[in-house]
This record gives structure tokens, C-alpha cells and sequence, in this order.
């Protein structure tokens, strides 16, 4: 079987409501490492709420589980530690253990409107845990993994959704890798769910494993319709530095957000309402994340998330 792994020294979760619209005199915040506090550079509101979660040094939580080769089983797994079950993470965050059988093939019939999906794709508990850092100079003691992995007969994933729905601004940073082989995609992003897909509202930031390692995806949903591909909703998008998205590039703390080059804005299809945070890893055998391979290991790797800001 083949893994792919999404690993996070900190997880900025943001709670929220309200833009407050002070001036620059008012206070950023009394967290000396938060400086995300302000919309953006050239306005002068300031969002109202901040989180952080920081998993670079939860040794105490440690523990790697073995990936579960039955898909209800691996469904039915249970959180990796404690960590997971505790008021502070549960407040915010949901594992999510959702399968995608309803978008599968039935006989002759693919609904290729929603996906074309070749491989059950099952979300588990158990791929998302807290491991040590064994990089040869690690910044970190430990990290959070998000893991996908090939089995015999369907795809392990995971998946955390934020307890909160209604994030109508929202600036999330994170210092984050994504590990290997094709036919995998991680994914950070934020979504408003409806019945009709036109209606969709969704903006996101993806790794696909099977593209060139300074490569990444930025696209608001949906990015098509009957007609084909909708012009200017997405951008594939090659960092001019050619930073590898598997190692760790930044500041060593990974807070400091200045010196960064703007890779991409998309104003098209921008979502207008209440919204929630996502993370995943995961494979479908569709196109677009192609197949994961049984083979070679496959390790998204997100080592760390940092201040994030909402309202």
C-alpha cells in the first residue's frame, strides 16, 4: 500500500464574528507572534478573532497508528490520542470519517457531474495523529500528520472540518510539506455547501503530488459547468523561487509572513457568505488527484500552521 502523509507543526484554527472597523492606533493583539490581525495591507479594519494550535513540541501525544485495511473499520477508528478528544481541540475541529460511495460508478453508469471517482475513498480517524520529528536538523519535536494511503481495495484518508461555518474573513498561514508519490492531493481550503453545484461556494489551495514539486493549485469553486472549464477560476501557479513543497521553506519559527512573494489572487467567483475551514489528504483515482500508487510511499507533509485570523 502506498501512503500520503500531510504533516502540521502548528494549526492556526480561527473562531469568529464581526469585523470591528478601528484605526491602525488600535491594538493588533497582546500575542507578540500574531501579526495577521489586519484584513489586509491596504485597509484599516482589523479582524476579531484569533487561534492557535501548535503541535511542535506534544511528545506526550506521540503515537502512530497502522493504517486499517477494512474500510468500515477503518471509518469506525477511533482519534489516534488524547489530544484529539480534548475540549480545546473538539471546540474547533472535527475528524471527519465520510466516505464518497454515492459519487462511485454503478454499472454502467459514472455521475460525472459531481466526480469521476474510481476508488472508494474512505476518511479515517486514524490518519490524523501527532508523530516525532526525525528531520536531520528538525525544527520542530513533533508535528501533525494528515495521511492518505492505498489499500487493496479503497483509499484511507483525512480530513479535519472547522466546528465553525460562518467565517466570512479569514486569513490562515501555515508553514506545511506534502511528501509523495503521485496520485494524491492535499488541500487547504474554505467551504459553503449547496445543492446546486453552481451554488457552491469554495476557495481553495491544493498540492497534487503528480505535479512539478514547486506547483500548486489555487481555484474558486466550481471551476466548471456544462459548458467546460469557467475562465479565470483557477490558476496553476509555479513558484518563481522553485521552493519544493516537500521540504520546509521560511523563517525558522515560521510566523514571520514578510519577505514572501504574492503567488496568486483570483477575484472571480470570490464566496460572499459565512463559510467553514478545511484541511485534507486524500485520493479518489479520478483525474484529478489520479491514482494513488500501491507501491511507493506517498507523505504529504504539513509541518506547521500558523496564526490564523477570522471574523
Amino acid at each position: 500500500m502506498s501512503s500520503c502523509r500531510r504533516l502540521l507543526g502548528v494549526l492556526a484554527g480561527c473562531l469568529a464574528a464581526g469585523v470591528r472597523g478601528q484605526r491602525a492606533n488600535y491594538p493588533l493583539t497582546s500575542d507578540s507572534n500574531c501579526a495577521c490581525y489586519q484584513t489586509n495591507e491596504t485597509a484599516s479594519q482589523f479582524l476579531s478573532h484569533h487561534k492557535f494550535f501548535d503541535f511542535r513540541s506534544l511528545p506526550q501525544y506521540v503515537h502512530v497508528p497502522k493504517a486499517v485495511d477494512d474500510p468500515a473499520s477503518s471509518a469506525g477508528a477511533g482519534v489516534s490520542s488524547s489530544y484529539f478528544a480534548s475540549r480545546d481541540w473538539k471546540s474547533s475541529w472535527e475528524i471527519q470519517s465520510w466516505n464518497n460511495s454515492d459519487t462511485l460508478p454503478r454499472g454502467n453508469q459514472t455521475n460525472t457531474t459531481i466526480s469521476d471517482a474510481t476508488v472508494l475513498m474512505v476518511n479515517s480517524p486514524s490518519n490524523v495523529y501527532l508523530e516525532s520529528n526525525t528531520d536531520a536538523r528538525p525544527s520542530s519535536q513533533t508535528y501533525l500528520t494528515m495521511r492518505t494511503v492505498r489499500h487493496a481495495t479503497f483509499q484511507s484518508a483525512a480530513e479535519i472540518e472547522s466546528a465553525a461555518l460562518d467565517f466570512r474573513y479569514l486569513s490562515v498561514r501555515m508553514k506545511a510539506r506534502t511528501k509523495g508519490s503521485p496520485g494524491a492531493i492535499t488541500a487547504m481550503f474554505t467551504y459553503r455547501p449547496a445543492q446546486d453545484m453552481a451554488k457552491v461556494q469554495e476557495a481553495d489551495l491544493e498540492v497534487r503530488t503528480a505535479d512539478p514539486s514547486y506547483s500548486i493549485q489555487y481555484t474558486n469553486q466550481p471551476s466548471w459547468n456544462d459548458d467546460g472549464d469557467v475562465p479565470g477560476a483557477t490558476r496553476n501557479i509555479s513558484d518563481p523561487r522553485h521552493v519544493d513543497w516537500g521540504g520546509l521553506a521560511g523563517p525558522p519559527n515560521g510566523l514571520d509572513p514578510q519577505g514572501e512573494p504574492l503567488l496568486s489572487t483570483i477575484s472571480f467567483q470570490v464566496p460572499r457568505d459565512g463559510s467553514q475551514v478545511i484541511f485534507n489528504s486524500w485520493s479518489n483515482g479520478g483525474s484529478w488527484s489520479g491514482n494513488s500508487e500501491h507501491s511507493r510511499p506517498v507523505q504529504p507533509h504539513m509541518d506547521s500552521t500558523i496564526p490564523c485570523c477570522a471574523c
